[in-house]
């Protein structure tokens, strides 16, 4: 057929597996049914493995003037679950050493930062090589808009356990494919059916899966969370949280990430009373909703605040905190965006909330409590920094993001003030992921990846490869490997 691909699932696991109840099982007669057709734009999942590493500055280890880290003579092979520095996770647990796995959106810590990721080449010049490639089953909108308008999913990858889990669609049945993170064998894939109704830019997963102890949760376009079982793909449970919570979708679909945060599964429901919702991760039981709002974009997050644990979650008018033992409202700022897309995760450094959109810029909050009653004062805003769909990452005293024109901008996190610009780094549609105390991997929409050496002075690029061909999620970094799905190899 003139324009497309016949992809058989075969191909992603030599020894042939077969459907049953919406699972791809492991090795066994093939089924009738186990070639596609798919179009040659077909999502592509690939992995990159640096040649070599050298260590990362540790805090409080001597930069060099300006910043930037000393190279160092030591050198050490990239390897899964290397050394590397504790971290604390959002949610109260420990980080995974060495970078080992990012199990959920923007990884272990929800703020796209591994601080010894061993994927920093030594030889710079080598760049990175490619370990795998895998097609997975995907296939286009029917959107007739602009190019970017005609893909199905937006949602990236997952890697934990040694196991990376794609999200794609075809035809009415969303799909998770859990692949071996080393090899790119399918291990097992899941389908489920949800509408199929002509919506710009598709209707494949926005939200990123989560894994979480023997589960792993992904959330459709329309608001249908499923809880699978990591071990074989098997259905646990399922929720409509739209037709339950008699919620209301955002324009362009359900997109806030399922996360689970101090042991509960938090989503945004979007329904009267039910801003945010917490679930039991193990059954789907509600275990608090709380809140009015229609959902925003942007996936929530857990810190602690003037000594309380709390959720923090955007909906379409502004961020708001929750309790999040009791599910209680603490505290609300009206942030609008034109067109209800806030979308940039906020960022919680201590007692200061740092919010972005496309609308109103960057602003800086101070959250404040007198043991009866919140505050929330501004400390900055800058209204010409514009953030739209990637989330920044902070680190040195400062902001790193993507603005509408494809440069990365570095901001003062005192401040707000413009510390510097440099163009064609990135995109408004791609993500970075920090790595260490001052390196960044920028993915643009076109399908690079630069890595660049950063500080508060100044930005440096190191290195900049054709990755894949077209993508707008936020790529992965687990066990020194680099993870990037994109619409078109």
């Amino acid at each position: 057929m003139a324009g497309r691909n016949r992809i058989g699932i075969a191909a992603l696991n030599a020894s042939g597996s077969c459907f049953k109840d919406g699972i791809l099982r492991p090795p066994g007669l093939r089924c009738a049914t186990v070639l596609r057709t798919v179009t040659v734009g077909a999502t592509v999942l690939v992995a990159f493995l640096a040649p070599a590493s050298r260590p990362f500055a540790a805090a409080g280890e001597a930069v060099a003037a300006g910043g930037v880290e000393k190279a160092s003579a030591l050198e050490r092979a990239a390897a899964p679950g290397g050394a590397g520095a504790d971290g604390s996770a959002a949610g109260g647990a420990p980080a995974p050493k060495g970078g080992s796995e990012w199990p959920r959106y923007r990884g272990s810590n929800g703020d796209a930062v591994v601080e010894d990721a061993g994927i920093v080449p030594a030889d710079l010049a080598a760049g990175f090589r490619k370990l795998w490639s895998v097609p997975l089953p995907d296939e286009p909108s029917a959107d007739t808009g602009p190019s970017y308008a005609r893909y199905n999913t937006y949602s990236g990858p997952i890697v934990a356990g040694g196991r990376v889990y794609a999200p794609s669609k075809v035809g009415k049945n969303d799909v998770l494919s859990c692949l071996d993170a080393a090899t790119g064998k399918l291990i097992w894939r899941h389908e489920f059916e949800v509408p199929v109704l002509k919506k710009e830019y598709g209707t494949g997963m926005r939200a990123t899966p989560c894994v979480h102890g023997d589960y792993v949760y992904i959330l459709s376009y329309w608001g249908h969370l499923s809880c699978l079982r990591r071990e074989d793909g098997s259905l646990a449970w399922r929720r409509n949280l739209v037709e339950e919570y008699k919620g209301k979708l955002p324009p362009f679909g359900a997109s806030a990430s399922p996360v689970v945060l101090d042991g509960k599964l938090i989503v945004l429901p979007g329904g009267p009373g039910a801003a945010v919702a917490a679930l039991d991760p193990a059954t789907g039981r509600e275990l608090w909703k709380s809140g009015d709002g229609e959902p925003a974009y942007a996936t929530p997050e857990a810190a602690t605040v003037c000594g309380v644990r709390q959720i923090l979650a955007f909906i379409a008018p502004g961020l708001v905190a929750f309790d999040a033992a009791t599910g209680r409202e603490l505290w609300r700022y009206d942030y609008p965006e034109d067109w209800r897309k806030n979308i940039a995760a906020p960022i919680i450094v201590g007692d200061i909330v740092y919010i972005a959109n496309r609308t109103l810029g960057v602003t800086a909050l101070r959250i404040s409590f007198d043991g009866n009653a919140w505050g929330v004062s501004k400390l900055w805003t800058s209204r010409k920094e514009k953030m739209h769909f990637a989330s920044p990452v902070i680190g040195d005293g400062c902001i790193f993001y993507h603005d509408g024109k494809r440069s990365i901008r570095c901001l003062d996190l005192s401040s707000g003030s413009l510390l510097w610009a440099e163009p064609d780094l990135g995109s408004q549609w791609a993500g970075m992921v920090r790595l260490g105390r001052f390196h960044l991997l920028a993915a643009t929409d076109d399908g690079h990846i630069n890595l660049l050496e950063v500080s508060r002075n100044a930005c440096r690029r190191i290195v900049r490869f054709q990755a894949f061909g077209t993508a707008f999620v936020q790529p992965a970094v687990a066990g020194g490997r680099l993870y990037v799905q994109d619409f078109k190899e």
